[in-house]
């Protein structure tokens, strides 16, 4: 057993994908309501820039701290708290990931802001992802 399946926090990890909407791409990059005004018959994303979507739902545990509770120590380097510490609406900051069910480490490298942790009932983005020698360090913030 290892410390996160004995101690981490329960959460959710929910990560929707699919194909691009054609919109993202009709004028310039990002979401665009006049595609969908001229494209009536076309797949409507609802905003996600998302069509034909799957979504996948991971039972995860994490070590979980707020923004401001100090635990830093020597483990995390003085550029990323100085970056952290300007940063704004960062509301935890979580080390390493396990994937519960696996019991197995889990890399959120390939998961982004899109994507929702579920924890102690409310909902964060990721905002950012440190990898660090022998761990991440997720930053979440509210959704």
């Amino acid at each position: 057993m290892n410390h996160l399946s004995l101690h981490g926090e329960d959460a959710e990890l929910t990560s929707i994908t699919g194909t691009q909407c054609p919109c993202w791409d009709y004028r310039g990059s990002g979401y665009s309501a006049q595609y969908h005004r001229d494209n009536s018959s076309a797949d409507d994303c609802e905003r996600t820039g998302l069509i034909d979507t799957t979504t996948t739902t991971k039972n995860i545990k994490l070590t979980v701290y707020p923004i401001g509770a100090g635990v830093w120590g020597t483990n995390v380097p003085d550029y990323i708290k100085t970056e952290i510490g300007i940063m704004t609406g960062i509301d935890f900051v979580a080390f390493g990931t396990l994937d519960a069910d696996d019991n197995v480490f889990l890399s959120l490298a390939a998961y982004g802001s899109e994507d929702t942790i579920t924890y102690d009932s409310n909902d964060y983005r990721i905002s950012k992802i440190y990898a660090l020698t022998f761990y991440e360090l997720i930053l979440l913030s509210k959704k």
